[in-house]
């Protein structure tokens, strides 16, 4: 699969086997992660905390479900949670950038390899109030999670979506339009 393709047939996975990565996936994504664009190219801002282990993963779960009051599981039976943290002194507004840039990396190299994706807004509003959680993570005290990718191997097959773009001319020089999907599917996926 070419970048293009990659990026116009992405699409957000909401239900994974329990199939572990391979190391050599993981190792993949983990390369493409740190191979994003980073503010001021300052990479010792960023951390990222893979999570594998299924008891860590079911707290995790837990723990969103309490606090936020969902009955859903936001990880989606996923075997696989990377967790993206900012150094605390580090300009929130260039984190939250880098964080974006690095999730983008991860969600495209997945899908490269048949894997599927989605990311995890709850991994930066949710975790930073645990702190039993950020310990057992090993997440030092002057870091916060900013958000998180959860991965792994789709339960069913993914239909690749259609991209259809076109440009015309507006008033002001140029008008878009975009639409995806346009008979909505599954987005249970």
């Amino acid at each position: 699969m070419n970048t293009q393709e990659a990026i116009l047939t992405r699409k957000s996975v909401r239900g994974f086997t329990k199939e572990q990565l391979t190391e050599g996936e993981l190792k993949s994504i983990l390369d493409a992660a740190y191979a994003s664009p980073i503010a001021g190219g300052v990479y010792k801002t960023i951390r990222l905390t893979v999570v594998q282990d299924a008891e860590v993963l079911t707290q995790i779960s837990n723990y969103y479900k309490e606090t936020g009051g969902m009955k859903a599981d936001m990880l989606f039976g996923a075997p696989t949670l990377i967790i993206v943290s900012g150094q605390k002194t580090f300009d929130d507004t260039a984190m939250f950038a880098n964080a974006g840039c690095i999730v983008e990396n991860i969600q495209l190299s997945a899908w490269d390899m048949g894997l599927g994706s989605v990311f995890n807004w709850s991994a930066g509003t949710v975790l930073p109030g645990n702190k039993e959680l950020l310990d057992i993570l090993g997440i030092p005290e002057d870091f916060k999670p900013l958000t998180g990718v959860v991965i792994g191997h789709p339960a069913k097959d993914v239909p690749m979506r259609e991209l259809k773009t076109t440009i015309g001319k507006g008033k002001s020089g140029c008008n878009n339009e975009r639409s995806i999907n346009e008979n909505k599917t599954d987005s249970s996926l």
